[in-house]
Parts: structure tokens; sequence; C-alpha cells
């Protein structure tokens, strides 16, 4: 894409996801292969996740967006806080704000970042679990200004399940009519 000054998303080097006017179309990547698992013995499993990120353009209500790591092996098709075995930034169709979730086969943990879904953002999202851990740290960063919004949470409950392998996600879903876009710099 071409980048311009016309704020600090659009001045970053980005790939742009964008789902178009119809109803539950998707738009994003998942990787191809899982890349992440929490382990369940001694010097296996453990993770590092790192996106950068924004919503580019942001029309109408209704959106879905998951960046993070999910068991999921599909694109977005419903509420990202039903994926189970999942852990990243969402934002559900009913939501105003990002919240970080934390999901296992059953329950859900949503940590509220209190700011809200806007255009032009550009989020860093930080997730990483040592090998055989019980947690992962999570820090979240707003690139605007710098402001660090989670800082180096940790999460203990609801985690997904330390043998089930997860896929890196950045997709965003339209639940209404509008054109809604997600930029991708990094995984």
């Amino acid at each position: 894409l071409v980048i311009a000054t016309t704020n600090f998303l659009i001045q970053m080097n980005r790939v742009l996801f964008s789902c178009t006017a119809t109803t539950a179309t998707s738009s994003g990547i998942q990787s191809a292969a899982t890349v992440a698992v929490r382990g369940n013995a001694t010097g296996i499993g453990g993770f590092f996740f790192f996106s950068r990120f924004g919503v580019e353009t942001l029309s109408g209500s209704g959106q879905q967006v998951l960046v993070g790591l999910s068991a999921l092996n599909a694109a977005l098709g419903g509420e990202p806080s039903v994926q189970n075995n999942t852990i990243g930034l969402i934002k559900d169709s009913t939501d105003t704000n990002w919240f970080l979730l934390s999901r296992n086969g059953s329950a859900m943990t949503k940590t509220p970042t209190w700011l809200a879904v806007t255009a032009g953002e550009v989020l860093s999202l930080y997730m990483f679990c040592k090998s055989n851990d019980t947690k992962v740290t999570v820090r979240l960063v707003r690139e605007n200004d710098g402001s660090v919004l989670l800082d180096d949470v940790e999460i203990v409950g609801t985690l997904p399940v330390n043998t089930t392998f997860m896929y890196a996600h950045a997709q965003l879903r339209n639940t209404g009519t509008a054109i809604n876009a997600l930029a991708l710099n990094r995984i």
C-alpha cells in the first residue's frame, strides 16, 4: 500500500485486509500450520507472539476482530470470544472497546483494555509463555503515543489447553453491510 502522512497508521508499511460490504464476509490471515502450544512437560512448548496492526477503515457497527493465537483452523466465522483455545486481542460484534481474550475449551476471560476501537490506531501486542507454564504474560502498546495499555499482565485462568496447538491469526469479519479493513504491519 502507498504510505502517506494522513495518520500514524497510514504512514506505516502494511498489508490491508478488507471485507466487502456484504454481511458475514471475512478477511485476514491465519498461519498455514500451528505455531504455538503452552506445553505439558519440562522443555516442551512455550511461545512468543508479536503483532503490530490497526483498523484502517471502520464503517458501521458489528465488526469482529481476532489478533492472536487460536486453535481455530478457518476464517473467523463468528464472535472471537466463543473460539475455544484462543488467546489474543479481540472485538466482538457488540464491543466498542478492545478486549484481551483468554479461553480454554469451555470458559473465557475478557480483560478490558479501556481503548475504543477506532480507525487509525496502531497497536502492538506481545504475548509470552515459557514452556510448560501456567501463565501467559501480555503487553499491549498504543504506538500512536507510546501508551502502555496492558503492562505485562499475567493471564492465569481460562488459558488455552496446554496440549492444544494454535494458529496465528489476524482477522476481521463484517456483520453488517459496510466496508471495513484491518491493516497488518507484522505478525
